[in-house]
């Protein structure tokens, strides 16, 4: 095996290429020269360049600071989105307009024709709402009438793509609303037939025509990113958001619905929430599965029985334990299933950190597990909803703001409504992935200690850090779970069985035993492994994946010292996994491949292919046949943004390569702000 840590001077030679990036051409030429890269392609990149210049600045420190461009997007006809809003304001008197009905019934009609258009639509509020307006009657035909200027502003919506967070925001709040309306239409038409009258209605439905007008006329054809076009679709949106509230809100008042529960739905849900921080949440390429059947039963066993104590003695939190790969992940998903599935009186709440998603930013940790907190407690929710009241922007404080009067502050005033009912448990795991993962196990921990989390489990994941490790020294032994600690007889075993269930066809023979052995107490070891055997990019027939395992359990790995902070049992088989994808190049071609996958490591960020072609100046092509030869460590997400399987892997490569990141990092960001920069000159000369 050539161990690239074996040959430095052969790395450091490559890597003077990788971080100065010898040979490379001119970067803004080529977004021209580049035929395989739409138009539209570029508009998504520059996006992203933002977002990785504001995430070299973070690495680089404050001393690099630099003015933030704001990128302009032009439409099909080269329109600035400024100029297009404009235009789709002004009434047109042109033919096309002309020749389509104006008569409000021809929309009523068309409400069968969007329904079927738009039933596989993501937006949910909207399909609900169509549906419901279709088998209302005709007391309903002013919002059956109004239904296309919806459908028109979800249309904006989809077209633009906005990444900006408060438009983003706006557009699940409407989603939202557009659904809790289509619930009380159904449950009272009536009430809501007699508030067609209602001043705000009429607002609702004049502001509707105009949106709907804007799309008849065809004017409109992408919103840019610019934050003068941001505030006009904000404006219009926060305007039919308003009006949708408080006809829903006034339907559900006259029903015999409690009035807390109705405003929870239309306050709670304006808090920042991680979209992949569930543990059922749809994270493609990362499967958050849970334990083998017959694995893990000690631990699961001792972790179940903890959750559901409810005697007042019982530990408010539990700890597990261990280093990377050694399953935390997958037992924390199997605890959230269990309960889900085999207790149904206790309520389940789960925050996985990941420091690939939205699960790694402070802002949303706390936020994210008030929100889904108050979805399982009515009497939680009320008192968050009197927090949120006296102070709308609390989903926007510090940490220990929103810990405080978020969660310890509500839980506590609301605890005497809950005595007799089972623990809430809450699932947080791999805190050492998420910006404040010490600060609120310090939290969390000060909180229970002076008795302000009664009927609450909290069970907490990460890695042995020393800060982490200093802070739950106090914990009570009962609640806490060392993996590095488990006999490696019961890992090897329980790995084993995962071998087994993975790879049938090979069940029983001694080199899955020996994988077993080579993993070393480390499932991520064994699911690399099951990852690159099973590869459907180099498909294997039995005889070559046996052949494979008997390779990959016969290298030095296993005898490699675990955790020490320098080699783990990893580093061998992350060696040989990239060993075997660049075996046979000649030293020339495997430099250009590292160069690669470096400067996809430094970015931090996931990107498309496109991307990491024009930041590592080598073109889609090879980046695509990178990221295929290690297909065991990387892929594509549904997105096709590229991602790693764990993080252990970008650990490994920036400490093997250590003394390159921060020169690589320092030219993407000058990449980034160089071509940003460019785009907005051509966007001036076009505009001129």
């Amino acid at each position: 095996m050539h161990c690239l840590r074996s040959r430095p001077d052969y790395r450091v030679e490559r890597g003077r290429e990788a971080a100065g990036g010898a040979g490379r051409t001119d970067h803004t030429s080529n977004l021209s020269a580049q035929p395989s890269v739409s138009s539209t392609s570029i508009v998504s990149a520059r996006l992203q360049l933002t977002m990785l210049v504001s995430t070299c600045l973070r690495w680089l420190g404050p001393k690099r600071r630099a003015s933030t461009i704001t990128p302009t997007v032009f439409d099909d006809e080269g329109v600035t989105s400024k100029q297009a809003l404009e235009r789709t304001i002004t009434p047109s008197n042109g033919s096309e307009g002309d020749a389509l009905s104006a008569d409000p019934r021809e929309d009523t009609r068309n409400t069968e024709d969007m329904l079927k258009q738009y039933a596989n639509t993501s937006w949910a509020g909207l399909r609900l709402l169509l549906g419901v307006l279709k088998e209302s009657s005709d007391g309903l035909t002013p919002l059956k009438a109004a239904a296309g200027g919806l459908v028109a502003l979800i249309d904006i919506y989809d077209r633009t793509k906005s990444n900006v967070a408060d438009v983003e925001a706006m557009a699940e709040r409407l989603d939202r609303l557009m659904q809790i309306l289509a619930k009380r239409l159904k449950e009272d038409e009536t009430t809501a037939s007699a508030l067609m009258a209602k001043p705000y209605v009429k607002t609702l439905l004049e502001r509707l025509d105009i949106v709907h007008d804007m799309r008849k006329h065809g004017r409109f054809r992408r919103m840019a990113e610019s934050t003068k076009d941001q505030e006009a679709l904000r404006d219009i949106s926060n305007t039919l958001a308003h009006e949708l509230q408080q006809l829903q809100l006034e339907i559900g008042l006259s029903t015999e619905k409690e009035t807390h529960v109705i405003l929870q739905e239309l306050v709670l849900h304006n808090l920042g929430r991680a979209k992949s921080a569930a543990y059922t949440a749809a994270i493609s390429g990362i499967p958050r599965r849970s334990c083998t059947p017959g694995t893990r039963d000690a631990v699961l066993s001792e972790i179940l029985t903890w959750a559901l104590d409810a005697s007042a003695s019982a530990p408010p939190v539990y700890w597990i334990s261990g280093l990377a790969g050694q399953g935390k992940t997958t037992i924390a998903h199997t605890i959230c299933e269990r309960l889900e599935n085999e207790a149904q009186n206790v309520s389940v709440v789960s925050f996985f950190c990941s420091r690939q998603f939205d699960s790694a930013q402070e802002a949303l940790l706390v936020s994210t597990i008030a929100f889904e907190l108050a979805q399982c407690s009515a009497s939680y929710a009320s008192e968050l909803l009197k927090a949120l009241q006296a102070d709308h922007n609390l989903g926007d404080q510090k940490l220990h703001v929103q810990m405080s009067k978020l969660s310890v502050a509500p839980w506590t005033r609301s605890a005497d409504r809950r005595e007799g009912l089972y623990p809430t448990v809450i699932v947080v795991d791999a805190l050492d992935e998420n910006e404040a993962g010490k600060a609120f196990v310090e939290l969390i921990l000060a909180a229970s200690r002076e008795r302000w989390l009664p009927g609450l489990r909290i069970l907490i994941t990460s890695r042995p850090e020393p800060d982490i490790v200093h802070l739950c020294k106090p914990i009570h032994g009962r609640a806490v779970c060392h993996l590095n600690k488990v006999p490696r007889r019961l890992m090897h075993g329980d790995i084993l069985r995962y071998l087994e269930d993975e790879l049938p066809e090979h069940r029983g023979q001694r080199y899955l035993v020996d994988v077993a052995n080579a993993s070393n107490g480390l499932f991520i070891y064994a699911s690399t492994i099951v990852r690159s055997v099973k590869s459907t990019y180099r498909r294997r027939t039995k005889t070559e994946q046996e052949s494979a395992l008997q390779q990959l359990a016969s290298r030095d790995s296993a005898s490699k010292f675990l955790g020490d902070g320098r080699t783990t049992v990893l580093d061998g088989l992350y060696d040989t996994i990239l060993d075997d994808a660049f075996r046979d190049l000649h030293p020339s071609e495997r430099a250009v491949r590292e160069h690669v996958l470096l400067t996809f490591i430094c970015a931090n960020e996931p990107i498309p292919l496109y991307l990491l072609g024009f930041l590592s100046d080598r073109g889609t092509e090879l980046a695509r046949v990178v990221v295929e030869a290690l297909h065991a460590v990387l892929y594509l997400d549904e997105n096709s943004d590229l991602r790693w399987y764990h993080a252990t892997f970008q650990d490994y490569i920036e400490k093997i390569y250590a003394p390159l990141v921060h020169a690589v990092r320092v030219r993407i960001y000058r990449w980034c702000q160089t071509v940003l920069a460019e785009l907005v000159r051509l966007d001036d000369e076009n505009i001129g």
